[in-house]
């Protein structure tokens, strides 16, 4: 789901079993890309008789595509579904007619679906490096904190304190915004920073 101008996977059991998570915007940009760019590669035939969905895998559907555009009233629906000849079949809600797609569409949003965590955002700190103007650093009871000044300068400790120079901050900095995480974890009871109840 898209949230203001960002894309936001919502809780299951696949996103850590609860709440909202941030997307890579550019990883579901592309995977919608695909999926408005695919085209009917052909329109199933049912003869003299009406469409028959459970020949065609639809009935029930593989999987269902449900799509809501922003300023547009109502949703569209896509159902796809594997015949038993290997074929992939979709139909849209807004059609009777049923059309055949490449199997590869339907791998990739399976594939989406059952792992949604290959979707998730993977910075663990999702920050624009140059709009920073305080880092804090907390350890074994220490805290230590940088401030970046009005002329772009990290100091340290407090607003006036020693200038640190680029070739101090600058490996620091890149360290936080590429930190990504390797897996995800089940969501723990209580959120961070929240006491027990």
């Amino acid at each position: 789901a898209k949230q203001s101008d960002d894309w936001v996977i919502q809780g299951g059991e696949g996103a850590g079993g609860a709440g909202n998570f941030p997307a890579d915007s550019t990883k579901v940009t592309n995977l919608w890309s695909e999926i408005q760019s695919v085209e009917a590669e052909g329109f199933a035939e049912s003869g003299a008789g009406p469409l028959n969905l459970q020949t065609f895998g639809l009935s029930p559907p593989a999987l269902t595509l449900t799509v809501e555009a922003k300023d547009v009233a109502g949703v569209l629906r896509v159902e796809f579904g594997r015949a038993a000849s290997g074929t992939v079949h979709a139909r849209r809600s807004d059609m009777d007619s049923v059309f055949n797609v490449k199997p590869e569409l339907l791998e990739k949003l399976e594939k989406a679906a059952m792992t949604p965590d290959d979707l998730r955002d993977a910075r663990v700190a999702p920050v624009d490096r140059y709009r920073l103007k305080q880092l804090t650093m907390e350890r074994a009871g220490e805290t230590t904190t940088l401030f970046k000044d009005g002329e772009s300068k990290w100091r340290w400790g407090a607003a006036e304190g020693a200038v640190l120079d680029s070739e101090t901050m600058n490996p620091l900095l890149e360290a936080i915004e590429g930190l990504k995480a390797a897996r995800y974890l089940p969501a723990p009871a209580a959120s961070l920073g929240e006491g027990e109840s």
